[in-house]
């Protein structure tokens, strides 16, 4: 074979190629519209019939089968839309058996599946059940594995730890006496400073940053624990340079 016919061949297969590339890449483009766009949708379809499909009084087993199916429902939405999220707990709000359904579901799902459980804490911290509030103890009252240095990712205390904070999230939307005494409890006696941490700053939010709430936990609270009680909140009514210097200000007087 010339050289000349070994050139127009090599041309050939290149121009076959790329030919074939550019195809590719065209019905590849069409397709990416549909793709990206479809998910929110059918999120908000999903989410929508999930608890439309539930009678007014679900049996737990219904429950439990409606909330399997919300979970990654909830994983899967975007900040964005974190709304339809809490639209979908208050439409359950109303149903007898969600705390029991949730609780079963929370136990029954895989010792790591730490995604999955946030997800339902905040599916039931939405819902505002003040009969939630046992179950939520009993989040943040378990056991606490041991601290132990984990590379690329958490380690099974910091797992724990981030289920309790989202239980105590849950239980300050309550915003009863009963739970506000729970986590003035929590905030003096737990054993992990980042939990009691936790009950005192969303102690502080539910109660509106009050003068009150703050002179509460500091009679309450050792005085090594005050200055979480001053932690800086950022609002929409500061700027960011303003809460900037006030958590320069915060980390000088704290030591943190």
């Amino acid at each position: 074979m010339t050289l000349s016919r070994q050139r127009s061949i090599i041309s050939a297969l290149v121009l076959l190629i790329t030919g074939s590339l550019a195809a590719c890449q065209h019905n590849i483009s069409k397709n990416i519209a549909p793709i990206i766009h479809a998910p929110d949708r059918a999120l908000e379809s999903d989410i929508e019939q999930i608890v439309s499909s539930l009678p007014r009084q679900a049996s737990t087993p219904e429950l439990v089968s409606a909330l399997e199916l919300a979970i990654p429902v909830i994983m899967e939405t975007p900040s964005g839309r974190a709304s339809d999220v809490y639209r979908a707990a208050e439409a359950l709000s109303d149903q007898p058996n969600l705390v029991t359904a949730t609780a079963s579901v929370y136990r029954s799902l895989p010792p790591r599946a730490l995604d999955e459980r946030l997800a339902l804490l905040t599916l039931i911290g939405n819902a505002r059940r003040p009969d939630s509030r046992e179950f939520l103890d009993s989040i943040i009252s378990s056991p606490l594995p041991p601290a132990s240095p984990v590379y690329l990712q958490l380690s099974p205390r910091q797992e724990t730890e981030i289920k309790m904070e989202k239980a105590i999230h849950a239980l300050g939307y309550l915003r009863v006496p009963q739970s506000f005494e729970m986590l003035r409890s929590i905030a003096i006696d737990h054993p992990s400073r980042r939990i009691r941490s936790a009950a005192i700053d969303t102690y502080m939010w539910n109660r509106d940053d009050s003068s009150s709430a703050r002179e509460e936990l500091v009679s309450l609270l050792p005085e090594e624990m005050h200055c979480e009680i001053d932690r800086p909140r950022f609002t929409a009514s500061i700027s960011t340079q303003v809460f900037n210097a006030q958590v320069a200000e915060w980390l000088s007087r704290c030591g943190q």
